[in-house]
């Protein structure tokens, strides 16, 4: 084949898709013809006796190569060049490389989805575009995307059909073969009785799609469907004991709450991540590092109030209880039968006290104990900072703390006070730091979180239940004293624990994709937040609820991962990734990390 010529082609064909709907390219809808309401949806699928519709996605594709065509075959070559004339990206999505039966083990990226990222393409220049990739001989199957409430879905180039009870076997070869749909490659398929695996004599999935829903309507036919790709999710349910009680986590209606009024955290669970892990250091009053219910790495830890800084971290008086209930919020241990589950799972916590509180809750640090925390995340590679504390004045020391180390790569969050103020307390107050308000169980503001412009967010603040200093050290000395908990069920308050939601949703996306700068974690997390209670704070950003109720499920779904094999983050694999592997072979750097695994190994080359 000419792959110039193709090229040439694909570029051609994108202008035809272009401007197949003027009205569309304009920004203006299609009119919709008299009687067009009561037709059949364009696309749709047959689930027992019921039309299905079926909603096309038109900013992906699906392709399979040939299986004795190589993954660096000209074929992707020419769809590149096309991506490139279009000037939109082109990603190979490994999370569908895994192959069912049709796709051999051995060769797990025969698999490719396009993402088109096409504003102006309609549904017709999709077909159009699977219609003409479906023709070259290097693709075995092309066809379309289509959206669900739980991820994409896409069919293959094999239908499966069952008869009814009676039909012979020969009956069924002849329907398919006067039909014209395919070639019966397997019976009793499945161990299913009467159950065919039909091979489309299409490579084309709208095609596919039409074919089955013609076989599912003959008399002998008991039912008939493509053989299809979806998307699902598990929504783990956590096994420790306090979880039913955490409702900013899994908001039930318990306890008088709102279904729902949470931050999704087992959809987010669900969403795949990198193999990295994440660390979040708790700028506080201490973290009781060996608390058997929390995900601490024991690597780390100083005392910022003595000089020079020493310790672990960890408390050093009976008032110093604090920390360790931010911490809880932000990654303990989940899942392991004890106690309760933290935001961020897989996340590790790192522990910089900076202050030593009095009775009451009050403190009077030294602005150089705060820098040096803020500065110390650097030194253990912390990605997220949480500061669950508000200052009387502010401090050019700290605040240049919080951006030197924003523009290293390090993400801040904080709790915007408890004053019920109407502006955001320092250092939340910061350009460098998201400030984060508090919401009860129903989606109301908490009557203590202090409000204002500046506020980002919102996110659980009252009746919070988590971690304590173990025995009578902590809050609670009462039953279940390793908690925060009180005999009616009802946690601990406070913005300071709103902020390390926030903390643990970060760490959670960062997981997902390790190569997001400070912004644009921030951003993703306030364009996905949800607008809570609008009717009492009015749409969209306000002052009460900045961006909304944080949901940890929209900001990683909303997320891609970072492209296998792009180890320098230049998103493109290519000769230039071998050279950071070698630069950085056998450590934990992030360049170098081509499988993002969290290890610069040999595994990273291949």
């Amino acid at each position: 084949m000419n792959w110039n010529a193709f090229r040439v082609c694909m570029v051609v064909l994108v202008l035809v898709i272009c401007g197949l709907d003027s009205s569309f390219a304009r920004g203006e809808p299609p009119a919709t013809p008299v009687g067009e309401e009561n037709r059949e949806p364009r696309y749709f699928r047959w689930h027992l006796e019921e039309r299905v519709p079926l909603t096309l996605d038109l900013t992906r594709i699906v392709l399979l190569r040939e299986g004795d065509v190589p993954d660096h075959s000209p074929t992707r070559e020419a769809i590149e060049a096309w991506a490139r004339a279009k000037q939109v990206p082109w990603a190979l999505d490994a999370r569908h490389g895994m192959a069912p039966q049709s796709i051999q083990p051995h060769d797990e990226i025969r698999m490719w989805v396009a993402d088109l990222s096409a504003k102006h393409l309609t549904a017709e220049g999709i077909e159009a575009l699977v219609a003409e990739l479906s023709k070259d001989p290097m693709i075995e199957f092309a066809g379309p995307v289509f959206s669900t409430d739980l991820g994409p879905s896409f069919l293959t180039r094999y239908i499966m059909l069952n008869s009814h009870e009676g039909i012979l076997s020969t009956d069924v070869a002849e329907l398919v073969k006067r039909l014209e749909v395919g070639e019966i490659v397997s019976q009793e398929y499945l161990g299913m009785p009467r159950h065919f695996r039909i091979r489309s004599y299409s490579k084309n999935g709208f095609e596919v799609l039409r074919a089955a829903n013609s076989l599912h309507t003959q008399d002998i036919v008991r039912f008939a469907e493509p053989d299809w790709y979806v998307s699902g999710r598990t929504e783990l349910i956590p096994n420790d004991p306090g979880f039913g009680l955490q409702w900013g986590l899994h908001n039930t209606g318990q306890s008088g709450g709102f279904t729902d009024v949470d931050i999704d955290a087992p959809e987010a669970w669900d969403v795949a991540v990198t193999g990295r892990s994440s660390t979040v250091l708790i700028l506080d009053d201490g973290v009781q590092v060996n608390h058997p219910d929390l995900n601490y790495d024991t690597r780390f830890g100083k005392n910022f109030t003595s000089f020079p800084p020493d310790g672990d971290g960890s408390p050093v008086s009976p008032n110093d209880r604090h920390g360790t209930a931010v911490a809880g919020v932000v990654a303990a241990r989940t899942n392991n039968a004890l106690g309760v589950a933290g935001v961020g799972l897989g996340v590790f916590l790192v522990s910089a006290k900076i202050y030593n509180p009095n009775a009451s809750g009050g403190f009077t640090p030294n602005v150089q104990s705060i820098a040096a925390g803020i500065m110390y995340s650097l030194d253990v590679g912390a990605q997220v900072t949480n500061s669950s504390f508000s200052l009387g004045q502010s401090s050019q020391t700290i605040s240049f703390a919080y951006e030197d180390t924003w523009n290293a790569g390090v993400v801040h969050f904080a709790a915007s006070g408890n004053g019920a103020a109407p502006f955001v307390s320092y250092p939340a107050s910061l350009p460098w730091v998201a400030a984060v308000g508090a919401i009860d169980r129903t989606g109301l503001r908490a009557d203590f979180s202090n409000t204002g412009f500046d506020l980002d967010f919102v996110g659980p603040g009252v009746d919070i239940y988590t971690t304590d200093r173990t025995g009578c050290a902590g809050y609670n000395c009462g039953s279940n004293p390793d908690y925060v908990i009180s005999p009616d069920g009802s946690g601990t308050d406070g913005t300071s624990f709103a902020s390390p939601y926030a903390a643990g949703v970060a760490a959670l996306l960062l997981r997902r994709n390790p190569r997001l700068t400070p912004q644009q974690v921030i951003s993703r997390m306030q364009q996905t937040c949800v607008d809570i209670s609008p009717q009492v704070y009015g749409f969209g950003f306000d002052e009460f609820t900045g961006y909304g109720l944080i949901s940890a499920a929209a900001a990683l779904g909303g997320t891609a991962m970072p492209r296998t094999g792009d180890a320098n983050g230049d998103n493109a694999a290519n000769f230039a990734d071998i050279t950071a592997v070698l630069t950085n072979f056998g450590t934990t750097n992030l360049d170098g990390d081509a499988d993002y695994n969290g290890t610069v190994v040999f595994a990273d080359i291949t």
